[in-house]
C-alpha cells in the first residue's frame, strides 16, 4: 500500500484515499527515523496488527511510502 505522510501535524489521523492509498498525519519530526517509528505505531493501531508485521519497503526518507503489512 502507499502511504501519504504529513509530518508535525496537531493531530494523529489516518484516511483512505483510495484502495490502496492511505494518508496520515502524525507529530514527529521526519528526522532519526521517528517519523517512520510513530507511521509504523499508528498503522498498527489502525489495522489492529503487530508492529513487527508492517514494514516500509521504500521511501525511509520521502513523504510517500511504500509499506507491507504482513498477513494482512
Amino acid at each position: 500500500m502507499t502511504v501519504i505522510v504529513k509530518p508535525r501535524s496537531k493531530q494523529v489521523f489516518i484516511t483512505q484515499v483510495d484502495p490502496t492509498t492511505y494518508e496520515i498525519a502524525i507529530k514527529s519530526k521526519p528526522e532519526k527515523g521517528k517519523a517512520n517509528k510513530e507511521i509504523i505505531e499508528e498503522l498498527a493501531k489502525f489495522f489492529k496488527t503487530k508492529k513487527s508485521q508492517i514494514t516500509i519497503l521504500k521511501g525511509h526518507k520521502s513523504r510517500q511510502k511504500i509499506i507491507q503489512i504482513e498477513d494482512f
